[in-house]
């Protein structure tokens, strides 16, 4: 749905394009909308969830410092990869959000499993896990090639 809002949200951008923002920073209003109502619904409903199994006291317990300095880095970063996105979308022209949003998806995933490599996450995986982990990689960065040199034609 965040693509979906990208896509059809291109009135947004060009607003913003008409009161001086850059082509790379006029996503950013889209990206404010949406995002926030996100925020609102999974806010509400994890508000709900959590008064429904009476689990309020999980924030109590541990450091509740490092939690909220964790969730803060986590949407800096997150926020900071959709910015990239939006700049990266619009320098690829018209098909940016429907090129773009595929290619993004696969540098998420592709992250996500080399940090969890890196970490240790994978410790304990089997060889046959381990592989068709890799094997999903190599055709996701596969795909990237193929989308990027088909766009470039």
């Amino acid at each position: 749905m965040l693509n979906f809002s990208f896509v059809f949200g291109d009135e947004l951008r060009l607003r913003a394009l008409q009161s001086g923002a850059s082509n790379a920073m006029a996503a950013n209003p889209i990206w404010a909308l949406t995002v926030t109502g996100g925020f609102v619904s999974n806010f509400v409903y994890c508000a709900y969830l959590l008064s429904k199994n009476r689990t309020w006291t999980v924030f109590r317990a541990g450091n509740p410092f490092a939690y909220w300095l964790l969730g803060i880095s986590m949407g800096v970063l997150w926020f900071g990869g959709i910015v990239i996105y939006g700049m990266g979308t619009a320098s690829l022209g018209t098909l940016g959000g429907i090129i773009g949003w595929p290619i993004f998806m696969t540098i998420i995933i592709i992250a996500a499993l080399s940090w969890g490599a890196v970490s240790g996450e994978w410790k304990t995986a089997s060889r046959r896990a381990l592989i068709y982990n890799w094997t999903g990689v190599a055709i996701l960065l596969l795909a990237i090639v193929v989308i990027s040199e088909g766009n470039a034609a």
